[in-house]
């Protein structure tokens, strides 16, 4: 028997799932947090939630975000108090919880079969090795790549690595 929605027993996100979440936030642009999105659908199905609960999340996460901010932007104005703790988190020690989410989210990707990330290093960029000086690729996504990399191979959010 299927229990009407507005009957479901709603469950709060944890904190491993609010910073896979936010790993995938650091890789999108702000116009392409909904539920249309192909990581956005493939988080909620690996952590049993719906694309839209997803894209609500990373929005809310936005709402955070000074550089969004500053760009006249705005997400939603429900960030939960688990969001606004890893945010300040955040402004203690990027790297730190930057690399937590990053080790969340690849712990799902391995439980369900899936390379974390392969569509990153699909796009990433071939190097001559006797000139590295000299890159070579197909993609024309790698300069977006590179923009999204930071030293130590953290990744950022665009809006944020452009500030820095």
């Amino acid at each position: 028997m299927n229990t009407p929605k507005s009957l479901q027993r709603v469950t709060n996100w944890t904190r491993p799932q609010t910073l896979a979440a936010f790993h995938i936030y650091t890789q999108l642009p702000f116009g392409q947090l909904h539920r249309h999105t192909p990581k956005i659908k493939q988080l909620a199905e690996w952590i049993g939630r719906t694309p839209g609960a997803v894209a609500l999340k990373l929005v809310n996460l936005a709402s955070l975000d000074p550089a969004i901010v500053a760009r006249g932007l705005h997400g939603m104005v429900n960030a939960s108090a688990l969001d606004r703790a890893i945010w300040n988190e955040l402004h203690n020690s990027w790297d730190t919880v930057a690399l937590e989410a990053v080790a969340e989210y690849e712990k799902l990707a391995k439980s369900h079969g899936v390379v974390a990330d392969e569509d990153l290093l699909n796009d990433a960029p071939v190097f001559d090795v006797g000139n590295p000086s000299v890159c070579q690729s197909d993609s024309s996504r790698t300069l977006d790549f590179w923009n999204t990399i930071t030293v130590g191979l953290v990744l950022r959010p665009r809006a944020l690595f452009a500030s820095i």
